[in-house]
């Protein structure tokens, strides 16, 4: 029986990210969503001095309603090169600091809309973690439909048997009567981030992107680490 879980690609994100990925067959990026404003779309968090620390990408402004897809950083803020040296300063000291220059090469580089950026960052970060699992665009499938018919409608294109959920969308999903229009089954992500030694910290800082996990744990304890976590079947509706 297949898995496939569906995701919109966000900025560096967080282990919780890499454990729905870790832990299907499938995996679609929804790049062709709307773009929202002050999200993990362009933002995330980073350890430094013991305190998160948030790196958020500058946008242009050129419309309402945007899509991921469509839309671009603005470079002559120069933020490439100040989220290249915050990384690498607060994670100096760390044992794995090499193993995240990729993921800093993208960053310099990488052109394009965000979401150019974004499916980058994450496609290198599966490399690195070696997660067995296979990427699609949504925008590449040509699958309409919104909200849950969306999602059914992707599950369907593939032939999928289960579907892997973030907790966040639980709501949404059985407000809109998910088991009335399909049979597959649904699974609600468990996933609480373990804690793991951090550089220069006092205490442990959770939810903070992939590169703290990867700069502290290194790729083969923090493959591990994505992996763990429980997902709960949600039961259909009486």
């Amino acid at each position: 029986m297949l898995s496939c879980a569906i995701m919109q690609p966000t900025y560096i994100p967080w282990s919780g990210f890499f454990n729905l990925i870790a832990n299907v067959d499938v995996f679609v990026l929804l790049d062709d969503a709307q773009f929202e404003r002050s999200t993990w779309h362009h933002r995330n968090k980073i350890l430094s001095q013991g305190q998160s620390l948030l790196l958020s990408i500058p946008i242009k402004r050129s419309g309402l309603f945007r899509k991921i897809n469509e839309v671009h950083s603005d470079d002559s803020i120069g933020w490439r090169k100040k989220h290249i040296q915050s990384i690498t300063q607060n994670y100096s000291k760390a044992k794995f600091k090499n193993e995240i220059s990729s993921v800093l090469d993208i960053i310099e580089k990488e052109g394009g809309s965000l979401s150019d950026l974004n499916i980058s960052i994450i496609n290198n970060v599966v490399e690195l973690l070696d997660l067995n699992v296979k990427i699609y665009l949504a925008s590449e499938l040509n699958v309409a439909g919104k909200r849950t018919q969306r999602v059914i409608d992707i599950c369907d294109y593939f032939g999928i048997n289960n579907y892997f959920s973030p907790i966040g969308s639980k709501e949404y999903l059985l407000a809109d009567h998910y088991y009335s229009h399909t049979d597959n089954r649904l699974f609600f992500q468990q996933y609480s981030p373990d804690i793991y030694p951090q550089i220069g910290g006092s205490g442990f800082i959770s939810h903070l992107s992939i590169l703290d996990v990867i700069a502290n744990l290194g790729v083969i304890q923090a493959t591990e680490y994505v992996k763990n976590g429980k997902f709960i079947l949600s039961h259909k509706e009486k």
